[in-house]
């Protein structure tokens, strides 16, 4: 059996830390807040691969304003994680991070087939009718 060492061990408490302090912030990681996650890195990364290829380049302001996008919606679902966590305790069980991951996913699916499409990618039309409604 190998022992860790020093650093991966500090790597180690760090990720259990951030994985601990994520699911309290934001509650049991369902297939919602995954697919979420999922498409808004796929996402980011068609908008900073299309910034490449745009004729300005690629640009660390626009990229800071994407991840700081994103980390803003992360805080929605957190605000609205402890609403429900509120009204749960009141007898009311929430549904607002469910909903809120929903819409989000709907947006960022939306802003992914836009990138995409200035990349010059062809999207099915059953994906686009999907989102769109």
């Amino acid at each position: 059996m190998r022992i860790m060492g020093k650093e991966e061990s500090a790597i180690t408490v760090t990720l259990a830390l951030i994985i601990t302090i994520g699911s309290y912030l934001l509650g049991r990681v369902d297939l919602w807040l995954t697919a979420l996650f999922t498409v808004g890195v796929m996402d980011w990364i068609a908008g900073s691969v299309h910034g490449c290829s745009a004729e300005g380049g690629w640009s660390a302001g626009t990229n800071f304003r994407g991840i700081t996008r994103k980390l803003g919606i992360l805080m929605v679902l957190v605000l609205c994680h402890q609403i429900d966590m509120v009204t749960a305790e009141a007898g009311n069980p929430g549904a607002l991070r469910f909903l809120g991951s929903v819409w989000y996913l709907g947006h960022e699916g939306m802003s992914l087939l836009k990138n995409l499409k200035l990349m010059g990618v062809e999207i099915f039309p059953g994906v686009e009718a999907a989102l769109s409604e």
